[in-house]
């Protein structure tokens, strides 16, 4: 047995009812006889030395052992075979000492398998100790400071130096002649001889030995990557140099016991090996560890450049939240030793180790959350591969969310689908666009391994050179079904969907096949106009090629499916006498932009007025202004004017567009120009009974108005297109914030019903939301609503459908009542309880969720957006009023709900309380600020689905106001000319 497990039998000698003497594998070996020692940390206090010392040579000097690696194990627990106690093993886990010297190996970087093997040799050259009595150690060593941190003073020092061999055999070579060969050098070596000579089948082999890395003392080893051979050569040389000589073992006393000073600290204790508490720190550190070497291996293989704006914003995040682990980690770690201090000298019980590890802050470190952040970096690493291949292979990459500047709002495959063909239309070179993902790579393997191999092979075989481009639909929230292929003419690809064997990529040359037509490209444009002017008179017309009066009484769409690959949707609003009529212009432009929203682009803008009108500023200053503060600067240049009713005042347009600049400069429209390109005059009057002259009359405006029509479309095929998800504007940060409302608005009653449960110990099982779009307008005022039972709790559900007719129940809702809009349903259930949150930690959730919710009203009534109307409390009214009826039920079980509705009952205090807060602080959040707790909010899974539902709402309820004129039954004069012109 070695001198240490030897010494350690005989501590109860030494005991005192102020503890025992402790010893320690040395770190820092600048220690002496005398030297004071802090047990609580493992740290030297100083390197006092005293020259009164007993010394003798140990009984046992040299030790050797072999022992095999293990993949299961940490490198931490291999220093328990090393005679590295659990105590100071902890504390080298959590850092709290620097490792030196043999302890150094816990920094080793290689794999550690069944093929590792540890060969550690200690020497022991001598022992040193002070003759220290209890109570009179001041004879011989002054009495520290009372101010000390120490709790021990060194009393015993085993000298000598130490070794540590970490060899990794070779693939090649035979595991069992490796293990025999050091088996004998540890025999030896444990013997004082070494009998390795120069022509010995040994000599050979430990020759061979060259992956080796070797740790120790740091008087002996000056490099870690010396040789076996050489150490064993080294050893004798060692051994007799006692400058090569340093401190191994420490024994120390306690001061108190040394002194018998109350003022001293008092002896540290040591969680016993069996303590639950303490042993998992070094299993929750070393899992960490690991995950956060292999993270670094990853970040490290990471190109700067990813190709893709969407990729490097990703790769930036990434960092960013590799960083907070970081940090978050140094954090755990910081309080987990001075925690391990504390318990170490009394101050703390261990039990206290568990509610640091499970403190919702390092939630980042937890074993599921680090595993999935591992995941997504690989995917992150393995596209960058996959991007580098195709580049090899001469097929450029795009990332299909690359062509949004604002990912924040989510497209479908049919917005990224015209915006990519519109674009590449333009292209002089034949070009594929090849759509793909990462799951139909990984699903559809075989067909896309044969599709990749066609293409490259088939373009080899080209005279033309031919453009492939691989669109990476991954990140798109809209799940790509299957591979789909854009081409130019020269190009048409064929897949079999019975047969995947059987894909086919074929080239084809003009003069053989006829060309494929591209995908119809979609423009959007927006008409505004009032009552009188006759919007959808002019769209009927597109239509039906003969005029009649349509009133326009919500937003809707007409799309004209062309015959030349163009999709033509005007966007048809109520006209601003409607608007005007009710009272309700900020809702009503509120709703019509909420309408536009629903399209990831418009190309242009028509205002539709009369001519020779002196009263257009109502218009500009209700309905445009509003519009246009939305969409300009932006859209300024994409904005069209156009005059109806002017069969009569062809001649008088200058006077017209006076007026209409006069008016735009009253409104302070200064960058809206108007011009001859951008003005448009139609005669849209309708003739009833004309006699012979008035027919002639009226088929010579419509010749002037048909000319018109045409030179429209072409202005409007040539603008610009706008990108409606890249605006960011104080009206959109108000839009966004009030289809917020009531999704944090149902979170924090969410919140509120957990809080509760928690509060009365029922939280067994948690409460969760389920959120579900609906295809027609309902509100809390109209709909059916109706009670449930939940576990202890009454909850209110409305139902989104009463009506048996397509008749739009809203329109039924009385307007001397208040009403809250429901664009989605929602419900509650019961789930399973994870290790979560407690009841103080729901309610510090509720508090905080309040606060943030109030910091956004803050920034509407600083920008004067909400017009005293708060989006947050007709809800939380709403509420309430829900509770009073859920109270004046007979026969109900109303305990919780009375918990829940006292709660309700308190908000309004609270809210005054943080407006008042927030206007001491004199908060003011710039937009980026804003949309950044917008985006907070969003990140949270019961409010994204409900967003989510919420704009599936919005876009049912489009398609349903949609009108889609087929191109078999579009036979209008103007289409035609306009197709004839494109020829």
């Amino acid at each position: 047995m070695n001198e240490i497990w030897r010494s350690s039998s005989t501590l109860n000698l030494y005991k005192t009812p102020d503890g025992y003497p402790i010893e320690r594998k040395v770190i820092n070996a600048s220690g002496r006889l005398g030297s004071l020692y802090d047990a609580s940390t493992d740290n030297l206090i100083d390197s006092h030395s005293v020259q009164i010392v007993e010394s003798k040579v140990p009984r046992t000097r040299c030790i050797c052992r072999v022992f095999s690696g293990d993949s299961s194990r940490d490198l931490n627990s291999f220093l328990k075979d090393i005679d590295f106690d659990d105590a100071i093993r902890q504390s080298i886990c959590l850092q709290m000492v620097t490792p030196r010297g043999i302890s150094r190996f816990i920094e080793y970087n290689y794999s550690v398998n069944e093929n590792t093997r540890f060969l550690h040799y200690s020497y022991r050259a001598r022992k040193e100790w002070l003759e220290v009595t209890a109570h009179k150690t001041d004879r011989i060593v002054a009495s520290p400071p009372t101010s000390t941190e120490a709790t021990h003073m060194i009393t015993k020092i085993v000298w000598g130096f130490e070794i540590l061999c970490i060899i990794q055999i070779p693939k090649n070579h035979s595991v069992d002649l490796i293990d025999q060969l050091l088996y004998k050098i540890c025999a030896q070596l444990n013997n004082n001889r070494i009998t390795i000579t120069n022509k010995s089948n040994n000599l050979y082999l430990t020759n061979q030995l060259q992956n080796i890395t070797v740790y120790g003392s740091e008087t002996c080893i000056d490099r870690s990557n010396m040789s076996l051979l050489t150490i064993l050569n080294r050893i004798t040389n060692w051994q007799k140099d006692s400058n090569n000589h340093q401190p191994l073992v420490y024994t120390m006393q306690p001061l108190r016991w040394l002194y018998n000073g109350s003022q001293f600290h008092v002896p540290c204790s040591f969680p016993r090996p069996d303590d639950s508490h303490t042993a998992q720190i070094e299993i929750v550190i070393h899992r960490i560890n690991r995950q956060m070497k292999n993270l670094k291996e990853i970040f490290e293989n990471l190109p700067i450049n990813m190709s893709s704006t969407t990729l490097d914003q990703c790769s930036k995040t990434f960092q960013q939240k590799h960083r907070f682990m970081l940090d978050s980690y140094d954090h755990l770690q910081g309080r987990l030793r001075l925690a391990l201090a504390d318990i170490r000298r009394h101050r703390l019980e261990s039990l206290a180790l568990d509610d640091i590890l499970g403190d919702q802050r390092y939630e980042c470190l937890c074993d599921f959350e680090i595993k999935k952040f591992l995941r997504q970096v690989q995917q992150l690493l393995n596209k960058s591969i996959f991007i580098e291949k195709l580049k090899n292979d001469e097929i450029e990459y795009l990332n299909a969310l690359d062509i949004h500047s604002n990912q924040e709002v989510s497209s479908t495959i049919v917005d990224i689908d015209v915006i990519l063909e519109r674009t590449y239309s333009l292209e002089k070179e034949n070009f594929i666009l090849w759509y793909s993902s990462d799951r139909l790579k990984r699903e559809e393997e075989n067909r896309y391994q044969h599709i990749y191999q066609e293409l490259t092979r088939e373009r080899q075989h080209l005279e033309q050179r031919i453009k492939i481009v691989y669109i990476d639909f991954t990140d798109v929230t809209e799940r790509l079904e299957d591979f789909i292929f854009v081409k130019s003419p020269l190009v048409e690809v064929y897949t079999n969907d019975r047969d995947p064997t059987k894909d086919t990529v074929r080239i084809l040359s003009p003069s053989k096949e006829p060309f494929p037509k591209l995908k119809p490209i979609e423009m959007n444009v927006l008409l505004l106009g009032e009552t009188s002017v006759e919007k959808s008179t002019f769209i009927n017309y597109l239509k039906f090629e003969s005029f009649y009066q349509s009133v326009t009484q919500q937003c809707q769409s007409y799309v004209f499916d062309l015959n030349h690959g163009l999709r033509l949707r005007f966007i048809d609003i109520p006209g601003i006498d409607d608007i005007r009529r009710n009272n309700q212009d900020v809702k009503s432009v509120d709703n019509i932009l909420n309408y536009i929203n629903n399209f990831s682009h418009l190309n242009a803008i028509c205002l539709f007025l009369k001519p020779n009108t002196s009263e257009l500023n109502a218009f500009f200053r209700f309905c445009v202004k509003p519009l246009l503060t939305y969409l300009i600067p932006n859209g300024s240049d994409n904005i069209i004017f156009c005059f109806t009713h002017t069969r009569a005042t062809f001649s008088t347009q200058d006077h017209t567009d006076r007026l209409l600049r006069k008016m735009l400069d009253d409104e302070q429209l200064y960058n809206i120009s108007v011009t001859k390109e951008n003005t448009f005059y139609f005669d849209n009057e309708s003739f009833l009974n004309v006699d012979e002259y008035q027919r002639q009359e009226y088929i010579n405006s419509r010749d002037a108005s048909v000319a018109e029509s045409v030179r429209l479309l072409t202005y409007i095929e040539q603008c610009k297109s706008l990108n409606l998800e890249a605006l960011l504007s104080l009206h959109r940060a108000a839009l966004d914030i009030s289809m917020l409302a009531r999704p944090l608005m149902e979170t924090m009653r969410l919140i509120i019903y957990n809080w509760k449960l928690s509060e009365a110990n029922l939280l067994i099982s948690h409460m969760v939301l389920n959120s579900y779009p609906i295809d027609n307008d309902i509100c809390t005022n109209c709909a059916e609503m109706k009670f449930v039972e939940l576990g202890p709790f009454w909850l209110t559900q409305y139902q989104s459908t009463l009506l048996n007719s397509n008749e739009n129940q809203h329109l039924r809702c009385l307007t001397n009542k208040k009403h809250v809009l429901i664009e989605s349903t929602v419900t509650y259930e019961f789930v399973p309880l994870p290790a979560g949150l407690k009841k103080e930690r729901w309610q510090s959730s509720f508090y905080n969720f309040l606060f943030k919710c109030d910091r956004l009203l803050h920034f509407l009534r600083q920008q004067e957006l909400s017009n005293q109307d708060d989006p947050f409390q007709p809800i939380l009214e709403r509420y309430l009023e829900e509770e009073e009826q859920i109270s004046q039920m007979c026969d109900l079980n109303y305990d919780m709900n009375q918990r829940v509705r006292e709660v309700f009952e308190s908000i309004k205090q609270m809210r005054q309380e943080n407006s008042q807060k927030l206007s001491q602080l004199n908060e003011s959040l710039s937009l980026n600020q804003v949309y950044q707790i917008i985006n907070e909010f969003i990140t949270i899974p019961t409010v994204k689905k409900q967003i989510d539902s919420i704009k599936t709402s919005r876009r049912l309820k489009m398609v349903k106001q949609e009108c889609i004129i087929p191109k078999d039954s579009i036979n209008n004069i103007i289409f035609a000319s306009f197709i004839d012109s494109h020829r």
